[in-house]
Parts: C-alpha cells; structure tokens; sequence
C-alpha cells in the first residue's frame, strides 16, 4: 500500500539543501531521513542553483510606491476628464437653451387632436383664429390652407 505524497515547502526544501551543502551531510543520510528518493533530492539543488540568482536580486521596495503614483496619476486623469465632460455638457446645455429660444414664439406644436379639433391654444374663443393660422402657415404651409378653410366655416377639421 502506497504512503500519501509528502509536499515540502521551500522552507523545509532550503532547510535541506543548507544541511549538505553548509553542514556536509552525505545525501544518502539525508534522503533517509526524510524519506526522498535521491532523484527529487538532486532536481531540488538543481532548482536552487538555477533560481540562486534570484536571491541576490534587490527587492523592488518601490513596487508599493510605483503601484500609488499610479493610482494618484489616474486619479488625476480622471478628474481631468470629468471636468471636461462638465464643460461640454455646460455649453451643449447652453446651446440647447439658445436654440430652444428661438423656436419660443412658435409655441409647442399644433397638430389635431384624435377627434379631429384644435388644441385649445390654437383656437381661441377671444382672439381670431387667422393670426394663429398666418403665424402656422410661415412654417406648416401645407396643414394650414386645410385648416384655414375648416375655421372660416366652423367645421371640425
């Protein structure tokens, strides 16, 4: 019956290695010992002293540093952004209310009703009703000789 696997940890691994090579213990007694197979035992030194380099390499402290004067520069950015995304919607609201004054003295539209009559707005019962329709014919001129004939005889148009 097999034994479950054993998984070392790098720790345990360097402990091991650092036992031959500092200490100068044979590898067969430590294969023994903890129960290796001299093959893993070799593979593990190989990747020690491939991976050795690693070890004398200086540990980027300024990661840490680098990771937040990226955030601060995108933040930054950002902020930018939204500022000039402010800015447009400001003039395109401007722009919006400009244009939208210059239609005022036409009034909302005037189209018949589903019952076929005038909004009140258009017809009303104190002023004549041809000054609207002049005021309509400058922009709809093809309703209005319509809607002219149906007022002047009072039916509904």
């Amino acid at each position: 019956m097999r034994k479950p696997r054993k998984n070392y940890t790098f720790v345990e691994k360097a402990a091991i290695l650092r036992r031959h090579l500092i200490d100068q213990v044979p590898v067969s007694d430590l294969c023994d010992e903890h129960k290796l197979s001299p093959t893993l035992f070799y593979l593990w030194q190989k990747q020690f002293f491939e991976n050795g380099s690693a070890a004398f390499e200086r540990k980027n402290a300024t990661s840490d540093g680098q990771l937040l004067r990226t955030i601060a520069a995108l933040r930054d950015k950002l902020q930018r952004k939204n500022e000039v995304v402010a800015e447009l919607m400001e003039e395109h609201i401007k722009q919006k209310n400009n244009l939208g004054n210059a239609d005022r003295g036409l009034g909302p539209p005037r189209h018949p009703r589903r019952d076929r009559r005038l909004h009140p707005h258009l017809v009303r019962s104190r002023r004549d009703p041809r000054p609207a329709t002049r005021r309509l014919a400058r922009h709809r001129r093809q309703q209005v000789p319509r809607l002219e004939g149906s007022l002047r005889h009072g039916q509904r148009a």
